[in-house]
């Protein structure tokens, strides 16, 4: 068979090799386009990453006459504050909003809070945890794709004035820094996150939808947990704690120390505040001592209010190891705000 003969062959070839990457190529870009323009914009994100998504709208209307108190935390703060219960302690000429969000640590903590800062609030309450003081938690690859492209990194100019001791890794780091483009490929899994979410929230018992707006009482757990369950849970929590903070392990102390001094940065009066462990969880009666001095430091050398609640919940206000219920809750939000207010006149007087 001569060449001219196999010109035909070849061409067909090739044409059907065309079609077939042009055909991929347009489903590609079709999908991109979907998430783009559709699927972010109209159904937004899984329940705890919407919440982290949607802080920039719940930040923007407040009364600009009050005094606003904005609180952070992780899920302590998402399940154990009511806002509303601390406003009442307060007082009149105070505006406060729970922005917690579950799953926040120390590295995605600070990235928040910065992002809170930018708001111009007059307090900012962070709520922590004795865990916290140990090893720095990576922040989750999905929350930090959230967190590039709803605006935290350009309020957090630490990530490159402190990128070799900030504690964030590289992989991370380029997440926090990608491109639109390579942002927008961080979240091609995204529709099926979305479908596994919404099968799971109805199979599951005492467990609600992340409430993305909500500034009041943003809880999820509508149960509680006994016996063996509460203790496999309080073994957990234990076990996490002796990971990041055993042997003495407190490299995290100095970075709620630089994220505090960052809120005094702003112009901002920071509060820290101790959470409460259940009292079944022996273990935190020496890891709270440990985490209450290690506080107490910072707290001095920095000149900042701290509120110490641990143990200030009977174990029939928990609902399970580490989260108040409704009850507790109530309790929690009552203390905290009790003790805010004091805080705060005395700050007040002292000037």
């Amino acid at each position: 068979m001569d060449q001219s003969e196999n010109e035909p062959v070849r061409g067909s070839v090739l044409g059907e090799l065309a079609f077939f990457v042009s055909t991929i190529l347009i489903g590609l870009v079709g999908a991109f386009l979907l998430l783009q323009y559709i699927f972010i914009p109209k159904l937004g994100f899984p329940g705890d990453l919407e919440r982290i998504a949607k802080l920039g709208e719940r930040l923007e209307s407040t009364d600009q006459e009050d005094t606003k108190v904005e609180i952070v935390s992780n899920s302590v703060g998402v399940e154990g504050i009511i806002a509303s219960v601390v406003q009442e302690q307060l007082g009149n000429g105070f505006r406060v909003r729970n922005q917690s969000a579950n799953g926040l640590d120390i590295l995605s903590g600070r990235l928040y809070i910065s992002r809170v800062l930018a708001s111009e609030p007059d307090v900012v309450v962070w709520i922590v945890r004795p865990e916290m003081m140990g090893k720095p938690r990576q922040i989750n690859p999905e929350v930090a794709s959230v967190m590039r492209r709803f605006g935290y990194v350009e309020t957090a100019p630490w990530i490159e004035s402190e990128q070799a001791t900030s504690g964030i890794n590289q992989e991370t780091l380029d997440r926090l820094g990608a491109s639109d483009f390579d942002n927008l490929v961080s979240f091609r899994t995204l529709p099926l996150r979305m479908l596994n979410e919404k099968a799971r929230s109805r199979m599951r018992k005492g467990i609600l939808l992340a409430k993305p707006l909500e500034t009041d009482a943003p809880y999820q757990i509508d149960l509680e947990i006994s016996g063996d369950k509460l203790t496999r849970h309080i073994d957990d929590v234990t076990a996490s704690f002796e990971d990041r903070a055993g042997d003495g392990n407190s490299v995290g102390v100095e970075l709620i120390e630089r994220t505090i001094k960052q809120v005094q940065d702003a112009s901002v009066t920071p509060v820290l505040v101790l959470a409460p462990t259940h009292p079944d969880a022996t273990a935190f009666v020496e890891a709270d001592r440990v985490f209450r001095d290690a506080m107490r430091g910072v707290a001095d050398r920095t000149g900042t209010i701290l509120i110490d609640l641990t143990g200030s919940l009977a174990e029939q206000e928990y609902a399970d190891a580490i989260h108040p219920n409704r009850p507790g809750a109530n309790a929690l939000s009552e203390q905290l705000g009790v003790s805010l207010r004091g805080q705060l006149d005395k700050q007040e007087q002292d000037r």
